[in-house]
């Protein structure tokens, strides 16, 4: 969709907008359906060899806590389903969503741009005034097109500077970090800011000292390293968590020695990332004889001369990309910036998730869901299995298909095990005793099956005690039987689809 034509966008989804009476009408309609279709599926499953749902059931020990659907693609009669109706979080399938909704709102060739600017005059030169680095919220920014930029601003006459480096990043709500309920060192649970870079991680590296471990914190990229010294890390106590802290305006982290063995490194989550490239932009301009001041953050950039300039790959691309590899920054930064250009309040996760829960309401009918962030880092949002094979159906038409990964079948030992003509196209999403599949069935021929499995264990969650969130006990246990129980269900609908 063309990211100017908003008017035919709101067209659009008026037209395809359900009254309260429809959805309920749609609702029975598709439980009945799913009655019906159980005793159909019996049979059918008896004449093609499918291995029955209670035999499934009863393997995995999940039945009570999981809700499954499965319908003709092309708008057919829902096939079969159990517990269909059932909350459960989506994890990160709730990205089908936000891909969705981002792509509606701000179109497939909306483009982040991130810019070096010069509040001031240029003369033989030197800038008399601020040097500003505005963020547009680009969540693929990384330190070698930082380097660029600087390359670029350079070239544009550059040469010193006799004001401020402000660092401009209200193009999106400052949030610490997505979800507080995630380890502090989770590298998938970064900051959230206006300006973002490397995914608002810092790499630790280290090597044996005399003294004990010798800690290194820098933002790499493939050409360009940059320091970062916004940011530090000490040795913690022995056998402890890594923790977090802020002192003294910078971030610390403490880190048991006992992990830290040997020569490596990990990514570990930034929560100032505007600070952090501020003085990454710093640390790379030094190297380039350009000195600069410590960096100065501000909401607005000021008025001034763009010196140079970086537009993020397409929306579209982008979705893909972060269907396929769930990236959660990528999908906060989209639906944040979806619900700003819809009109609604993007000042936090839970005010942008609301603004897209009721665009998914109104578009496909999910009148159950609820969504408070955008990534599906979380166990408070909710969505069905007959909901989500609802929006399925419906999107298909979108291109959503072949914006999902290719997800291998294997068989009862776990093996992989390949049926000719078949191909599984789904988002995956995992949290500890949470996992949800949802996407197609393409094959035999030119038949697609629409189909989503949500299980979750929401009390054993939150028996979770603080310090087990990185490992519970018994959590890979029950993820090895969840996925097992989806494998065994997608087997019975190939099969059953002759």
């Amino acid at each position: 969709m063309d990211p100017l034509d908003r008017a035919g966008a709101r067209r659009h989804i008026a037209a395809m907008t359900m009254t309260r009476a429809e959805l309920g009408v749609t609702r029975r309609a598709m439980l009945a359906g799913m009655a019906a279709g159980a005793v159909v599926g019996a049979r059918r499953a008896r004449a093609a060899g499918a291995e029955a749902i209670d035999a499934i059931r009863a393997r995995s020990g999940l039945g009570a806590v999981t809700g499954f659907a499965v319908a003709e693609a092309g708008g057919g009669a829902v096939a079969e389903g159990h517990q269909a109706d059932l909350d459960r979080p989506p994890a990160s399938v709730a990205k089908v969503v936000t891909a969705l909704y981002a792509l509606d709102r701000l179109g497939p060739g909306h483009v982040f741009e991130t810019r070096i600017a010069a509040a001031g005059p240029i003369e033989s030169r030197t800038l008399t005034g601020d040097v500003a680095l505005v963020g547009g919220g680009d969540p693929l920014l990384d330190t070698d097109a930082l380097g660029d930029l600087l390359a670029e601003a350079r070239e544009a006459g550059l040469g010193a500077a006799r004001g401020r480096l402000v660092v401009a990043a209200g193009a999106l709500p400052a949030l610490a970090e997505i979800e507080p309920d995630q380890p502090q060192d989770a590298g998938y649970n970064p900051a959230i800011s206006g300006m973002n870079l490397n995914f608002n991680r810092v790499f630790l590296e280290w090597e044996p000292g005399g003294a004990g471990p010798v800690l290194r914190l820098s933002a790499p990229g493939a050409r360009f390293r940059a320091q970062a010294p916004s940011i530090a890390a000490e040795l913690g106590a022995a056998g402890g968590r890594p923790s977090h802290r802020l002192e003294e305006g910078r971030e610390v982290w403490a880190l048991a020695p006992a992990s830290l063995k040997g020569r490596g490194g990990v990514w570990l989550p930034v929560r100032a990332p505007a600070v952090y490239a501020g003085e990454a932009l710093r640390g790379l301009a030094a190297e380039a004889g350009l000195a600069l001041p410590a960096p100065v953050v501000v909401a607005e950039a000021p008025v001034g001369i763009t010196l140079a300039a970086r537009a993020s790959a397409p929306l579209g691309p982008m979705m893909r990309d972060m269907l396929r590899y769930s990236t959660n920054l990528t999908a906060e930064v989209a639906g944040l910036s979806a619900a700003r250009a819809d009109g609604g309040a993007a000042e936090d996760l839970a005010a942008s998730a609301s603004a897209m829960t009721d665009w998914a309401r109104a578009r496909y009918g999910l009148g159950r869901a609820r969504l408070v962030n955008h990534s599906g880092l979380t166990a408070r949002s909710a969505m069905t299995a007959g909901e989500m094979v609802r929006l399925l159906t419906a999107a298909q038409g979108e291109g959503l298909a072949g914006m999902l990964r290719e997800r291998p079948l294997r068989d009862v030992r776990g093996d992989l095990a390949p049926i000719q003509g078949v191909r599984v196209l789904a988002k995956t999403g995992t949290l500890n005793f949470v996992s949800a599949l949802a996407g197609y069935v393409e094959g035999p021929g030119p038949r697609r099956l629409a189909f989503a499995i949500f299980a979750a264990d929401l009390g054993a969650r939150e028996r979770i005690r603080p310090e087990e969130r990185a490992d519970p006990p018994g959590a890979r246990a029950w993820a090895r039987r969840a996925r097992a129980q989806e494998q065994a269900l997608l087997r019975r609908w190939i099969a059953l689809a002759g």
